[in-house]
């Protein structure tokens, strides 16, 4: 099942549009199709919510209630782009907490 991130239309060619590089120097094809990525909260609509929310409410992508929702959270590219638009990172045992995933499940993607 392929999942896009949606964010405000402002945002929608910000990643496409030179949000994400491309890796310098030698670099595996996988590593140069992925992006890092933190659990951005606070930023989601009402149903299109990363996985489980942070207070453990439920544990399923897509069950916000409410839009903006402190304790619910998208996959954004790593950067600034999260608290720009009024998120904040998600924190774990004093660290931000970061992931790899493929460009492919975001806007300006490969396969967009």
């Amino acid at each position: 099942m392929s999942k896009k991130i949606l964010i405000a239309g402002g945002l929608v060619g910000l990643i496409g549009a030179g949000g994400v590089g491309a890796a310098k120097g030698k670099t595996s094809q996988k590593a140069a199709d992925e992006i890092i990525v933190v659990k951005c909260l606070g930023v989601a609509k009402a149903g299109h919510n990363g996985c489980g929310s942070t207070d453990g409410r439920h544990n399923c992508a897509g069950k916000a209630t409410k839009d903006l929702d402190p304790t619910e959270w998208v996959y954004l590219p790593d950067g600034p782009l999260c608290e720009n638009i009024g998120g904040k990172k998600y924190v774990k045992d004093g660290k931000i907490v970061k992931k790899k995933k493929p460009k492919s499940k975001f806007i300006g993607g490969d396969n967009a």
